[in-house]
């Protein structure tokens, strides 16, 4: 068995004994299974699952972060956690929309970094939302 603690400058927004945990890098997702060894990696935008020991898998969207683990002990730091089952779909559709737009119009005043950023997390957040839905048929 594992621990995990998810922690924000809030607080905790997870804590508990869990199965299996998996965070997005930069390179793709890294999965944690018992004695995996130590580790120290930044994360990127993306979905971060976490399978309680009995409970059903619970899915985050994330901006970014660094994961330590240790001695099957895992700590995601995160700035904040938004749980799938609280996304707004919608409002992710947008962003998505308006970054994708902001992208095409190549305009020299356009911040590219930023509008790839927004894009990456708009869709981070749909996928995050779609597993939490998958889940819960």
């Amino acid at each position: 068995m594992m621990n995990v603690e998810m922690i924000s400058p809030d607080g905790a927004i997870y804590k508990g004994d869990v199965t299996f945990v998996s965070v997005p890098t930069a390179k793709g997702e890294l999965g944690f299974e018992i004695d995996h060894s130590p580790l120290l990696a930044g994360l990127t935008a993306g979905k971060a699952t976490i399978e309680p020991v009995e409970a059903a898998a619970i899915h985050y969207f994330i901006p970014e972060g660094f994961v330590s683990v240790d001695q099957n002990q895992i700590k995601i730091l995160v700035p904040y956690a938004e749980p799938g089952s609280l996304i707004d779909i919608e409002r992710a559709e947008k962003a998505k929309k308006r970054a994708e737009e902001r992208l095409g119009e190549k305009a020299p005043d356009i911040d590219l970094m930023r509008a790839e950023k927004a894009l990456r997390r708009a869709r981070a957040r749909i996928y995050t939302f779609m597993a939490h839905k998958e889940h819960s048929l």
